[in-house]
């Protein structure tokens, strides 16, 4: 739903869902849904809440042998580290997925886990990994086999931003 553009929608349906995972005393599949529960409030801008929800997701999640899972996990946490200024833990934490999403054979989220290390990497001033680090998600974007203009366009975006506040905009 929250793609739809109807967040507040999302985070009610998210709310439904968390309460029922509740009754069912499955603590990986409620660490799930609060993961996805947590992504939806960081994109409404609630991200006190957010920081909240991952907190319980990585206290059931601990120990869970399922590395895309854990990756889902590690790019929340960081996503919400990185909306509150903390790029330190976002990039801690988004590495950490780009490194289980690869493991698990999750190109696509890998593509994105990268976005996000480049992103936490520019926050904290290291404009040539950041760089390296968005030239790599673009080139790994161009060979996964679906439609992924739309991304590519996104990591060039942020490629751009890089190279303006280095001064080297004309460079690609």
């Amino acid at each position: 739903m929250w793609r739809s553009g109807d967040v507040a929608r999302s985070v009610g349906a998210y709310e439904r869902a968390v309460a029922l995972y509740r009754t069912v005393n499955d603590s990986t599949a409620l660490g799930e849904t609060l993961c996805w529960f947590s992504y939806t409030l960081t994109i409404a801008g609630r991200l006190v809440a957010a920081k909240s929800v991952m907190e319980e997701a990585g206290r059931l999640l601990e120990g869970a042998n399922r590395p895309r899972l854990m990756a889902r996990y590690f790019l929340c946490t960081g996503l919400v580290a990185l909306m509150l200024g903390d790029s330190a833990t976002a990039f801690a934490h988004a590495t950490q997925a780009k490194t289980l999403f690869q493991s698990a054979g999750a190109e696509h989220e890998t593509v994105v886990a990268i976005n996000n290390v480049g992103v936490a990497g520019w926050g904290l001033g290291d404009l040539d990994g950041a760089i390296a680090v968005f030239h790599e998600g673009i080139e790994r974007a161009r060979q996964l086999p679906f439609e992924t203009e739309g991304f590519i366009g996104f990591l060039w975006g942020n490629l751009a931003g890089v190279l303006t506040e280095r001064g080297d905009s004309r460079r690609r």
